[in-house]
């Protein structure tokens, strides 16, 4: 015998207001246990629902499950509105509508409730679709006062175009199916709505008396969907919407970008026949993400046409609601060409960095070659002055040569680290100056980075003040020690020579110095836009310092 239950459920979907008839439709559970919805849908069913109760809205629902715990009871139609209140937390009022349990039916008298607190239009149906039963909002959404209404039936409302579907609808109830649809009718004045109606069978001693009826007013929805049709349809761009990852809609512009004739080419397709399978993890990571109502940020993947072509592409998607479901809105941009254009540019910066590698060699051995032929000059001078000249400019050479064969043998092209030519700088010093003594060069540097603007100058100011300290700090001393430090703060950079050699005169005056070692390094500090000095030390030796700012990148 077909039946109805009515009871209360909060927003965790536990019951609130167990009644004789549940319990004994529940055939015998615990009634001190804390009963839910658990006990008529399953996981899934129940996930569904309980993002629709998380709404709070007053909005109505048609939900159909079957008893998950009761495998013997058969499919029920399970009804809930909202009754909200300003202080209160939400409660919802279900009617369970089945085949099974108790033989005393649920009598009018639910209308107490359904009727006069409920938000929304809510009304009963005769057998002849005639109005026996109407609550102040269907009074109050038709203009109509209730006396004229009950003399009225669903045909006097209901548009020309929906009349069909509405009398099949009808039928079904009669015959004892729940259904939910979408119709237009059209009320005083003339004025046409949009409603979402949901119809259930109304049963007395086990026979149908009559349909109820409930409904949501969706004309702004419905004009909103349909303007954002309208908008959407005029996108270049592909619009595509998606439930559980298959299209229910596209606009005109996703069927020749998937290489397909028309919509209908896609609707109902899953999305991952066209991802490729190293893309798949990624996208269901994004939809889970989406339909917990997170906002990713925009996704890049490929997509395969029906070509087999791959395009890459970007996707910017939410989380929506169409047609009363949970879905995904993606709009999708084509960045193909763009990367085809970034992979020809990444191949032509490759051939640029290998022709620059080659420049720097190719200057380096040039310069090589300048200083082997300054070597054999050397050799057939017997002026010691002349020497010293020659092998002076034969080491500012090899610094400049060892800044690009540096440079050569980075990856960045661009950069050298200050303190690994420092290391070979002085090695080639000491090879080609070759104090006769005990004589310890040593170098502590930070990760500097220098730009060849500043990488050649710097080589040279190092190579003048360490030579300058060979020559004079040590030219009558055996043995002695020479410490370079590299520091470097966020802004500036400081190089520090350090001596202990002979010391410098009490009359030297750097700015007026007029060798050409001396002459260069104020020169190549300018260059770096910095200051440097020469100071005598408390004890013996000679300090000199350079300081210039940091290049900015």
């Amino acid at each position: 015998m077909t039946h109805s239950i009515v009871f209360k459920i909060d927003q965790q979907r536990v019951i609130q207001e167990r009644t004789t008839k549940l319990d004994a439709f529940l055939n015998g559970l615990d009634e001190t246990a804390t009963l839910s919805l658990s006990h008529f849908f399953s996981p899934h069913e129940e996930k569904d629902l309980h993002h629709a109760l998380q709404k709070h809205s007053a909005s109505s629902t048609l939900v159909q499950g079957f008893l998950a715990h009761l495998p013997d009871k058969p499919k029920a139609d399970l009804y809930i509105h909202c009754l909200s209140s300003e202080d209160k937390e939400p409660l919802f009022e279900c009617i369970l509508i089945c085949a099974d349990g108790p033989t005393t039916d649920t009598p009018p008298e639910i209308s107490s409730s359904l009727f006069k607190h409920n938000p929304l239009p809510f009304y009963c149906f005769d057998t002849n679709g005639t109005f026996i039963h109407v609550n102040e909002k269907l009074i109050e959404f038709t203009g109509i006062d209730e006396e004229l209404l009950l003399t009225l039936g669903y045909k006097d409302f209901v548009h020309p175009n929906d009349l069909a579907q509405t009398d099949e609808y009808f039928k079904q109830a009669l015959n004892g199916t729940s259904n939910q649809y979408e119709l237009s009718v059209v009320i005083k004045d003339g004025i046409e709505k949009r409603i979402r109606v949901n119809k259930f069978p109304r049963f007395e001693d086990g026979a149908v008396t009559g349909v109820y009826g409930i409904f949501e007013d969706i004309t702004d929805k419905t004009e909103s969907e349909a303007r954002w049709r309208e908008l959407v349809e005029q996108s270049p761009l592909p619009v595509l919407v998606f439930v559980d990852a298959k299209f229910v809609f596209t606009n005109s512009a996703a069927p020749p970008f998937y290489e397909l004739d028309s919509k209908d080419d896609l609707i109902g397709r899953s999305v991952y026949e066209f991802i490729p399978d190293d893309e798949v993890e990624f996208l269901k990571k994004r939809q889970k993400q989406l339909e917990n109502n997170e906002q990713p940020e925009p996704g890049e993947s490929r997509i395969i046409t029906k070509s087999g072509e791959i395009r890459h592409i970007v996707a910017h998607s939410r989380p929506i609601i169409y047609q009363g479901k949970r879905a995904i809105q993606s709009v999708i941009f084509d960045i193909t060409e763009l990367k085809k254009q970034q992979e020809i540019i990444e191949q032509s910066l490759k051939e640029k960095e290998t022709l620059l590698k080659e420049i720097h060699h190719r200057v380096k051995n040039n310069l090589a070659i300048i200083s082997g032929l300054l070597e054999l000059q050397i050799k057939k001078v017997d002026d010691p002055s002349t020497v010293d000249i020659l092998k002076n400019s034969q080491n500012r050479i090899l610094s400049i040569a060892l800044v690009h064969q540096k440079l050569y043998q980075v990856d960045t092209l661009d950069e050298v680290n200050v303190g690994d030519y420092v290391e070979e700088l002085i090695s080639n010093l000491q090879n080609t100056l070759q104090h006769s003594g005990n004589l310890s060069i040593n170098v502590a540097a930070d990760d500097v980075l220098l730009n060849i603007e500043h990488a050649v100058p710097c080589s040279l100011i190092i190579n003048e003040a360490v030579v300058n300290a060979i020559k004079h700090g040590f030219a009558d001393k055996d043995q002695g020690s020479i410490n370079i430090t590299i520091k470097r703060n966020p802004s500036m950079v400081q190089i520090k020579v350090e001596d202990n050699g002979c010391g410098i005169p009490d009359d030297f005056e750097f700015e007026q110095a007029d060798s050409l070692g001396l002459t260069l390094i104020r020169i190549l500090s300018q260059q770096l836009e910095g200051n440097c000095r020469f100071e005598a030390l408390e004890t013996e030796g000679t300090l000199f310092i350079l300081r210039f700012p940091l290049p900015v990148h």
